[in-house]
C-alpha cells in the first residue's frame, strides 16, 4: 500500500536552550510512482531513488531546499525522507545532545493538526553563519508548513526512534495553542496505569511525560475538527535502549506513549470519563503479542507498537515490524453512521449502524448497535446484530439472492438466460453454488474466504426510508415499499448507497 511521509527531527544544537522540533521534509510519497485515486499512478517528480537504477537521489525536493537556503543563509545542498534519516549528523559531524523529545513530538502532531510552525522552534536569531550550518545540518527546515491531510478519515501515524533520556521537554504547549490541556491528558493516561499526577514526573533533566499524555489525546479524540469525519494518531516507538539498558515502563515514556497512544479504541470509549481506571482497558486493546520485555530483570508485557533496537539487528527487526503493522492498520478503513434524531431512533435506544471493510481478506463488516449515554455523558454501545456473522450461519440453500432474468428471479442456474450462463463460463454450476456461499469449493480454484460477506467499499451506511425515486413499472412494489417505510416510526433499515 502507498503510504506517504514526513521527518521531523531537531536543530542540531547541544544544550537545552533550543525547545520543539523542526520539519526536515514534507509530507509526499517517496517513491518513483504516486496514487491517483480512480485513475492509474503517474510519476514522482519528487521520487528519491531512481526507478532504474536504485540510487538514491541528494536532492530530491529541491524547492525546500532552496527556500531553507533563502531562511537561513547558508547553502542547502541536501533534502528528502530518507536521505535525512540516512544521513542526519554527517555534514556537522556530530549529533545533538539534550534532546526534547516531548516537544519533537508535540511539534509533529503540530503539524497533522495542521497548526503551523512555531516560530520560536526554527528562528535562527543572532546565529553565526558556522552555528546555522551546524544546526541545519545540511538539511532542510521547513518553516511554511501546508496540511499533511489529504483525505477525510486518513490513518495517521508517528514512527520515532530515540532513548528515554530525554532533557528539558516540559515547555509545552506553544503559547496561543488551546487544542488540548496536557497536563489533564497525562494524568488520564497515568491514571489508566495505575500512576496518579504523571504529568509531575521528571528524572531530573527537566524532562517529563508529556508525550504519553499527547499520545493518548490524539489517539483518542479528533485532531482536526475542521475536516469530515474523525482523524486520529496512532503512535509507534523503538527504543535504543541507551547503555542497553531497559527502563522499566512506569519510568518509560516510550512504552506509556505507544500504549497509550496506540490501543485499540472500543465503540463508546470516553477518554476522559471520571470513571476511567487501571481496569478500563483490557490487555487485548494493546498487548497481543503475548510479547515480554526480559532485558534489565524485568518482565513488561510489551506494548505491540513499542519496540526494542538496541542492536543493529533489532532495531532493523523493530522497524521492519512497526511498519508492517503501520502497512496493516494504513489498510484498514472503516466507517460509522450514528443516527441520533428523533425519527430514526429505536424505543430502546438510538440506532447505530457500523461499516467496517478489511483488504487484508476482502470481507466486510455491518453492525446493527444500540447506543447510550450514561449521566456523565459516556456513550456505551451494544452491538445487537453482525451480517457477517449472520451470513456465515447461512447455508447456501437458504441464501436469498435474486438477479434479472426477465423480472427479479431467484440466483439460480435453472433461472439463468443463455447469455447468463454463457457469460459466467465454465465450470457453471461449482460457480454459482460458490457464489451463494458454499464454503466445500474453496479451494486451489476458488478463493479461500474469511466470511461470506464480500468487500464493502466506496460506499456509506445510509438510515431511514428507502429515497430513491424507481418506478414501479420497473420495480413492482417499490412504491408501496417506500411509503410504509416513510410512515413507520421504527427504521431499522440500513441500505449502502
Amino acid at each position: 500500500m502507498p503510504i506517504r511521509y514526513s521527518a521531523f527531527g531537531y536543530y542540531n544544537q547541544d544544550g537545552n536552550g533550543r525547545n520543539g522540533g523542526v520539519l526536515r521534509a514534507r509530507m509526499k510519497f517517496i517513491g518513483p510512482t504516486q496514487p491517483v485515486a480512480g485513475s492509474s499512478p503517474i510519476n514522482n517528480n519528487n521520487s528519491e531513488w531512481s526507478a532504474t537504477t536504485g540510487i538514491m537521489e541528494t536532492n530530491p525536493d529541491p524547492l525546500d531546499a532552496t527556500a531553507a537556503s533563502t531562511f537561513s543563509g547558508v547553502s542547502i545542498a541536501n533534502s528528502g525522507v530518507m536521505n535525512y534519516l540516512n544521513k542526519f549528523g554527517n555534514n556537522s559531524k556530530r549529533y545533538k545532545s539534550n534532546d526534547p523529545v516531548s516537544e519533537m513530538y508535540y511539534a509533529a502532531l503540530r503539524y497533522l493538526r495542521n497548526l503551523g510552525n512555531v516560530d520560536a522552534y526554527t528562528n535562527l536569531g543572532n546565529a553565526s553563519t558556522n552555528e546555522k550550518k551546524q544546526y541545519l545540518d545540511g538539511f532542510p527546515v521547513i518553516v511554511n508548513w501546508p496540511d499533511p491531510i489529504a483525505y477525510s478519515c486518513q490513518q495517521n501515524f508517528v514512527l520515532g526512534i530515540g532513548d528515554v533520556n530525554t532533557h528539558a521537554d516540559k515547555d509545552l504547549p506553544a503559547e496561543g495553542d488551546t487544542t488540548i490541556d496536557i497536563s489533564a491528558a497525562t494524568n488520564m493516561a497515568g491514571k489508566l496505569e495505575g500512576i496518579n499526577n504523571l504529568s509531575t514526573y521528571t528524572s531530573g533533566r527537566s524532562n517529563g511525560f508529556y508525550m504519553v499524555g499527547l499520545a493518548y489525546d490524539a489517539h483518542t479524540k479528533d485532531i482536526r475538527p475542521d475536516l469530515p469525519g474523525k482523524q486520529t494518531v496512532n503512535t509507534y516507538w523503538v527504543d535504543v535502549l541507551e547503555n542497553q539498558k531497559y527502563e522499566a515502563k512506569n519510568n518509560n515514556q516510550f512504552y506509556l506513549a505507544t500504549k497509550y497512544g496506540g490501543f485499540s479504541v472500543n465503540e463508546g470509549f470516553n477518554p476522559y470519563s471520571t470513571g476511567n481506571s487501571s481496569s478500563t482497558l483490557s490487555d487485548s486493546t494493546w498487548w497481543t503479542t503475548g510479547d515480554r520485555i526480559t532485558i534489565s530483570n524485568q518482565n513488561d508485557k510489551r506494548p505491540d507498537n513499542y519496540f526494542l533496537g538496541n542492536s543493529p539487528e533489532q532495531m532493523k527487526l523493530g522497524l521492519e515490524r512497526a511498519f508492517e503493522k503501520i502497512v496493516s492498520e494504513a489498510a484498514k478503513a472503516a466507517s460509522t453512521t450514528i443516527s441520533l434524531s428523533t425519527p430514526y431512533q429505536l424505543p430502546s435506544g438510538n440506532a447505530n449502524y457500523k461499516v467496517e471493510y478489511d483488504p487484508n481478506n476482502w470481507t466486510s463488516s455491518l453492525e446493527g448497535q444500540l447506543i447510550s449515554y450514561g449521566s456523565d455523558g459516556s456513550p456505551s454501545v451494544t452491538t445487537e446484530w453482525n451480517a457477517a456473522t449472520l451470513l456465515d450461519g447461512r447455508t447456501a440453500a437458504n441464501r436469498y439472492i435474486v438477479t434479472w432474468n426477465a423480472g427479479g428471479v431467484v440466483f439460480t442456474e435453472s433461472n439463468l438466460s443463455a447469455e447468463q450462463k454463457s457469460a459466467l463460463g465454465s465450470d457453471l454450476s461449482n460457480k454459482i453454488a460458490y457464489l451463494r456461499g458454499n464454503r466445500t469449493l474453496e479451494n486451489g480454484t476458488y478463493r479461500k474466504r474469511s466470511h461470506l460477506l464480500g468487500d464493502i467499499v466506496n460506499s456509506k451506511c445510509a438510515v431511514g426510508p428507502p429515497s430513491q425515486k424507481f418506478w414501479d413499472i420497473h420495480n413492482p412494489g417499490y412504491s408501496q415499499f417506500q411509503r410504509a417505510q416513510k410512515q413507520s416510526t421504527d427504521h431499522r433499515l440500513c441500505r449502502l448507497q
